[in-house]
């Protein structure tokens, strides 16, 4: 899963957590979507791509659900739910394993990163700021107009911190 998957997922996942939700409207996924900053066309294929793993449920009228494996993803935990297993690509290493990896480059130690690495904690709170600015605007109305006034100044700061955050 790439980056953009991930971010995907846990704003999905986070959306669904601050409204109380079991599933999201098509709309509404367009919509976090469109705050990552995720080319509109493109959508369908995340979508699909992540329904095939069995991350995601889509339902009758469009709307998408997370799949326990999605949510547990989403949450950063391991797909197996086993504390101390690693997961690369298709396969899952159990815990005390050893790893050999054939790379001049290989850097090994807590808080270790690789070349073109991205930390998930970045992905996570990316996710998590876009729910919460898709929350923000939604939850606007029935504001009184200075209420209105100071979410708006807040919907900036947020959009700034997710711009902000997609640039790291």
């Amino acid at each position: 899963m790439d980056t953009h998957e991930h971010a995907f997922l846990r704003a999905l996942a986070s959306a669904m957590q601050l409204a109380h939700l079991t599933e999201l409207e098509a709309d509404q996924v367009n919509e976090i979507a469109a705050l990552l900053q995720l080319p509109l066309p493109e959508v369908p294929s995340l979508v699909t791509r992540l329904q095939e793993e069995d991350l995601i449920q889509l339902h009758w009228g469009g709307r998408l659900a997370l799949t326990p494996e999605g949510q547990a993803r989403a949450e950063g935990r391991t797909p197996s739910g086993t504390p101390g297993t690693v997961q690369m690509g298709d396969v899952h290493v159990g815990e005390k394993a050893q790893v050999v990896i054939n790379s001049p480059h290989a850097v090994t130690g807590p808080g270790a990163m690789g070349s073109g690495a991205m930390r998930v904690g970045i992905i996570d709170s990316l996710g998590d700021l876009t729910a919460a600015l898709q929350a923000l605007r939604y939850g606007q109305e029935g504001l009184t107009p200075e209420a209105k006034v100071t979410a708006q100044q807040l919907e900036g700061e947020v959009v700034a911190i997710v711009h902000e955050a997609q640039q790291r």
